[in-house]
């Protein structure tokens, strides 16, 4: 029993990293999502909208890992926000793997266009 409030310190520490962590990763998410999405503003119907943002939760932290007194409660929580960093992480790797699509597809675009250019310039002119 005397390692209880040693434990629950642990834990609120955890959950601490935890749920900064998982305000990074949204912040990192939120930051791919909108730099494509102004890459692609030009094009209002593949543009697609980031996703609403949360308020930063890291204000609020210490008011609420005070009130916790429970180490299953702290516990659950740290499990909430490991899993909420999980999701991000993989929206993002998504998100970046989409837009290395799409960079990819644009640089595709542009390289045919140019030897469509070259070809026509290079064509003798028609005589009518």
């Amino acid at each position: 029993m005397s390692d209880l409030p040693a434990d629950v310190q642990q834990i609120r520490q955890q959950l601490q990293t935890a749920l900064e962590q998982a305000a990074q990763w949204q912040q990192r998410y939120e930051s791919q999502a909108q730099r494509s999405s102004s890459r692609v503003s030009h094009h209002p119907s593949t543009a697609s909208e980031p996703p609403s943002s949360q308020p930063d939760r890291t204000q609020t932290i210490p008011a609420e890992i005070r009130q916790v007194t429970d180490v299953t409660e702290l516990q659950g929580q740290l499990a909430q926000a490991q899993s909420q960093i999980a999701q991000l992480t993989a929206a993002l790797a998504q998100e970046q793997a989409n837009h290395a699509k799409t960079r990819q597809n644009l640089t595709n675009a542009l390289a045919d266009a140019i030897e469509n250019l070259t070809r026509l310039r290079n064509q003798p002119p028609k005589t009518p």
